[in-house]
């Protein structure tokens, strides 16, 4: 049976412990007057003692970061891309430096801490994140490739400076989270959702201040205009980026865990809410006439207001439940910190070997994911050479009618239209790759809408003894359906699953 075949695709707080004396939280004192109320602090070095510095660290951890950074050179060049031209991402240019931040607001907390490094945990870290990294590059997945950054970044930690520092750096390096464009998986299936509460309760809003409405659908009809909620006026955008600025607030400056996630929490509910009051803002600036033009600069203007307000609910959420910084440092984070100075420098020489090899490690990884391409793979005979006939049916060569298909950049591609004598026509484009690479997959993103991967199943029966499983898939347009089959053709494996075919790929690419 003929058939489509397609072959395509803030500033940190002390740490707060209970102390002997309440007097401490209410105004600095000195020891002196402290130790007069018998309260004798265990464990301070002078002030004259030594402090251990880990200067030393900067030179290996700068050559691991720029080894980390040519390994990973084409997959964040391409995340940087993605910011650019991605108007949900344009915030993420600042997620590395919150990140820098919250690191240098720790430095102190890393003096005299000695590096050990934890080989069972960042070899297993570095081996998961060299997995993903291998298999998103080879295999088209960008999101796992980004995704993996994280991944290696911890195992790197781990290996070279031990737990430690790890549980230091932590949520720096978690935080980095919200730079990886991979957010449109979670935000995709809440468009729809955010999008009918931002009608429902922009109506009653504006019902409230005596204006009629009625709402169908994701339209909100008032007397004189038609208001339309698309898709990218659902908040979610709006949602994502006020968590990536919460966070590191709450992190850093409120010390209980228990207020991090009120304000978090209260951040996400002022966010959800703002969508509305910006519908019904709207609303109401359009049924009185003070805007006519409904996406023009003072569109833009309310949007910003909106916005500016709902940064300010959450700056007085945060300064009502932070607390005032204390006047003099605890004395047992310090009893803490200067017991671990105290303890015996565990050698830095082994750290030093365990950070070049690492290094080394990712040269050789980046020159071959960065400089080497893959082996093409050439068609034993060009597809121009197909059978123009096959039976009764006569080909004609003709231009892909679908622009999708313009965009795949096939190596090879035949597009024809075949008839028989009855005038049934039918449609065969075939599309290959000689090779995989970022930009040129069999399963893209590109060709999602066309071939829906919910399609139902139809087996076909051919002149060889199997019966091959196919595709199909309607599609409706201009009063007229048109119905498509189609399939992966990877080395030999017919599949029409596209996870099933992306994981044949990563599969051949290891």
């Amino acid at each position: 049976m003929p058939g489509v075949k397609i072959l395509a695709w803030s500033v940190a707080t002390n740490a707060r412990f209970p102390l002997a004396s309440m007097r401490l939280l209410r105004g600095p004192q000195s020891c002196d007057q402290i130790a007069g109320e018998n309260i004798v602090p265990i464990g301070l070095r002078s002030a004259s003692a030594p402090v251990q510095s880990n200067a030393w660290l900067i030179g290996p951890l700068t050559l691991l970061g720029v080894t980390l950074a040519f390994c990973y050179g084409t997959t964040l060049q391409m995340m940087v891309t993605q910011w650019l031209y991605n108007n949900m991402y344009h915030y993420a240019f600042l997620i590395p430096l919150v990140s820098l931040y919250m690191i240098w607001e720790r430095r102190e907390k890393f003096r005299g801490l000695d590096p050990k490094p934890h080989y069972v945990g960042g070899i297993s870290l570095l081996l998961l994140g060299q997995f993903m990294l291998v298999a998103g590059t080879k295999g088209g997945l960008l999101a796992l490739a980004e995704l993996s950054f994280i991944v290696n970044l911890f195992g790197a930690v781990l290996l070279v400076l031990g737990t430690r520092f790890f549980k230091l750096l932590f949520f720096p390096i978690a935080y980095l989270l919200f730079m990886i464009p991979a957010w449109e998986i979670l935000t995709n299936q809440l468009h729809f959702p955010f999008q009918m509460f931002a009608v429902e309760l922009g109506s009653k809003l504006l019902e409230l201040v005596g204006i009629p409405t009625y709402h169908d659908g994701v339209y909100i009809q008032l007397p004189n205009v038609t208001l339309e909620v698309a898709e990218a006026c659902s908040g979610m955008n709006y949602l994502i980026a006020v968590i990536a600025v919460v966070l590191p607030a709450a992190h850093l400056h409120l010390p209980s865990w228990r207020k991090q996630v009120i304000l978090v929490v209260g951040a996400i509910g002022v966010a959800i809410l703002a969508n509305p009051l910006r519908v019904s803002i709207i609303g109401i600036t359009s049924y009185y006439g003070l805007s006519d033009n409904l996406h023009g600069p003072f569109h833009v203007l309310q949007g910003m207001i909106v916005s500016a307000a709902g940064y300010v609910a959450i700056i007085t959420g945060l300064w009502i439940l932070s607390e005032p910084r204390l006047a003099a440092r605890p004395l047992q984070e310090e009893t803490g910190r200067t017991q671990m100075m105290f303890k015996p420098a565990f050698s830095n020489r082994q750290s030093r070997y365990v950070c070049l090899a690492l290094s080394c490690f990712l040269v050789l990884m980046g020159a071959h994911l960065n400089l080497t391409d893959p082996i093409p793979v050439q068609l034993k005979t060009e597809l121009k050479y197909f059978p123009i006939e096959i039976g009764q049916w006569k080909g004609q060569e003709n231009t892909p009618d679908y622009p999708v298909f313009r965009e795949l950049r096939v190596d090879q591609e035949l597009s024809r239209v075949y008839r028989d004598a009855s005038g049934k026509s039918v449609t065969l484009y075939i599309g290959f790759y000689s090779s995989q690479r970022e930009g040129k997959e069999l399963i893209s993103y590109k060709t999602q809408d066309l071939l829906d991967s919910r399609a139902s199943e139809l087996k076909v029966s051919l002149e060889q003894p199997n019966t091959v499983t196919l595709r199909r898939v309607v599609h409706a347009e201009n009063n007229r359906k048109r119905q498509i089959l189609y399939w992966y053709d990877l080395d030999g494996r017919v599949v029409t699953d596209r996870y099933l075919a992306k994981g044949y790929t990563v599969w051949d690419a290891f």
